[in-house]
């Protein structure tokens, strides 16, 4: 029966025969004969050979079955996990925003105090900017030039004729921190 199943088939690339019940398959190349398999051969009665193979169908059918099943559960695990995740995302997203808003909140006035502080020392530094130009215009050389004796000694009512211009008063060196008093005293 099985030399009449594969005998039929004339073809040039393969050679099957029966030997010493046996099915040998062979690929021909040319001269050379590569065996593909060898598979033994047993009788059997028809209705055996069906039962055999039902139930090894069934045998493979279960185990296909419990295998979707598992699959099937842990899709629904990952999908109830992911659910969850993007629940906790979301609550995290609003729990951020609101300190955040909290930081905010705190940061800001602290951010504009500074602010205001910066152009306040910067509206003085402009004042004080415009004074130490007048006072460079009259040193410009500094104290390290070779002066006479007695030009370099000026009274004070020389400076006083001179005007308000040449001397640095005390308002418009006016220091926050209270740090340049000592050294103007």
């Amino acid at each position: 029966m099985a030399k009449e199943a594969f005998g039929g088939i004339e073809t040039s690339k393969y050679d099957i025969s029966i030997d010493d019940k046996k099915l040998i398959w062979r690929k021909v190349g040319g001269k050379a004969k590569i065996k593909i398999a060898e598979i033994e051969l047993k009788t059997v009665s028809f209705l055996d050979a069906q039962t055999e193979l039902f139930a090894q169908l069934i045998e493979s059918n279960n185990e296909l079955k419990t295998k979707n099943k598992d699959f099937k559960r842990r899709q629904d695990n990952l999908v109830r996990d992911l659910k969850k995740s993007k629940n906790m995302l979301v609550e995290m997203e609003k729990e951020k925003s609101g300190i955040e808003d909290k930081l905010y909140e705190r940061f800001l006035p602290i951010l504009n105090a500074k602010k205001e502080k910066i152009r306040e020392l910067e509206k003085n530094g402009v004042m004080r900017a415009s004074v130490h130009a007048l006072s460079d215009e009259e040193d410009d050389y500094g104290s390290a030039t070779d002066e006479d004796p007695d030009e370099s000694t000026v009274s004070k009512d020389s400076l006083d004729e001179a005007g308000p211009s040449n001397k640095r008063s005390k308002s418009t060196m006016d220091d926050s921190l209270g740090l340049l008093d000592d050294s103007l005293t």
